[in-house]
């Protein structure tokens, strides 16, 4: 699935657009952009960033995906919204205003959620997706229309004081996996209503992840294809994970892990990194710090010990362990739960013994 012929693309809103002062860009990328169809799931906070952006950059065609309603709560973050939209579609509300500002632009939206009631045969062609959700499930929906048409997937998500933004199914094909291994594909909806965030947070991520598709869509290439790129913007601080190879990253980093326990048992803290409803078995002696909480967290331990990071898959315990040792940490290590439980057996034996 290609562009839409450049011979096609709408005119610019202006004689030479500002993106086409851009080397890197230049006309070429430039009409790109203009001849681009892009899908955007959800239309919320970090959709109500990106979405103008693209409109203004003179994107052909916008299709939103989106089932909810506009609620009060909202209104702090989804600032294309006003108090008189409260309880109308989030899609249509939003589809109003970017054709009153970008009337040059085509939008459609397609009402429901993707991966529940909306499923992949329902979304038109597009050149790349954005996804603006806040759910897992769609999340995975997302990649996989991505995959089955081989287009990249631009990931983002804001909770409380933190960001992350990723490409998936780029030119190094990372997965949702990479990101979110063993999570309950069920149970992971938290939206920024029950956890809480800072709404320029959202606005900011929701730039970067604008940024990134442009750049995609205007035949650039991204240094988040691969990568996860962490924000943390209460201590003012961002970072880049390379999280492609997870399975090596998990050789290499569980071959420290096990000389860390070996040589330093006693010296060694473990934090469970999952969400309080993943927790069906537990681990007596960690800590409890969802992963979404580390950043905010990690002063509260003891400078002088280990820490141990551990969940599902290992996933998020590896970039737990990225942000720690971005932020000093540098005795720490990643665990899955079939490691954990491994060394609970073994320490079983060893106090047998005894």
């Amino acid at each position: 699935m290609g562009f839409i012929s450049f011979d096609e693309h709408i005119p610019s809103r202006c004689m030479l657009h500002p993106h086409e002062r851009l080397p890197q860009l230049a006309s070429e990328g430039h009409k790109r952009i203009q001849a681009a169809s892009v899908l955007v799931i959800g239309a919320g906070g970090l959709a109500h960033a990106v979405l103008p952006y693209l409109a203004a950059a003179g994107i052909n065609k916008l299709t939103i995906v989106e089932g909810d309603v506009v609620e009060e709560s909202n209104l702090h973050r989804q600032i294309l919204f006003t108090k008189n939209e409260l309880g109308a579609a989030k899609a249509e509300a939003t589809r109003r205003y970017l054709q009153t500002q970008f009337p040059e632009t085509r939008v459609e939206v397609i009402p429901g959620f993707l991966g529940l009631t909306v499923q992949g045969l329902q979304i038109p062609p597009c050149n790349i997706i954005i996804d603006c959700s806040d759910n897992f499930r769609a999340s995975l929906a997302a990649e996989e229309y991505a995959i089955r048409c081989n287009i990249p997937m631009v990931y983002g998500k804001a909770s409380r004081w933190d960001g992350q933004v990723t490409i998936i199914n780029g030119v190094r094909a990372m997965r949702c996996s990479s990101v979110f291994g063993g999570v309950n594909v069920d149970a992971l909806e938290t939206p920024c209503s029950l956890v809480g965030v800072m709404a320029p947070v959202v606005g900011a991520v929701g730039c970067v992840m604008a940024t990134e598709a442009l750049k995609l869509l205007g035949g650039m290439s991204s240094e988040l294809d691969g990568k996860l790129w962490t924000f943390d913007f209460l201590s003012c601080r961002s970072m880049l994970v390379d999280i492609s190879d997870a399975a090596n990253h998990s050789q290499k980093e569980n071959e420290q892990a096990q000389t860390l326990l070996n040589l330093q048992l006693e010296q060694t803290i473990f934090i469970d990194v999952r969400e309080e409803f993943e927790r069906k078995e537990e681990f007596a002696d960690a800590i409890k710090i969802p992963f979404s909480e580390i950043s905010e967290n990690l002063h509260k331990l003891p400078p002088q010990r280990n820490l141990g990071f551990f969940c599902e898959s290992g996933g998020r315990a590896r970039q737990a362990m990225a942000i720690a040792r971005f932020h000093g940490r540098m005795n720490v290590a990643a665990f899955n739960m079939r490691e954990i439980a491994a060394w609970k057996m073994s320490q079983l034996a060893v106090d047998e013994k005894m």
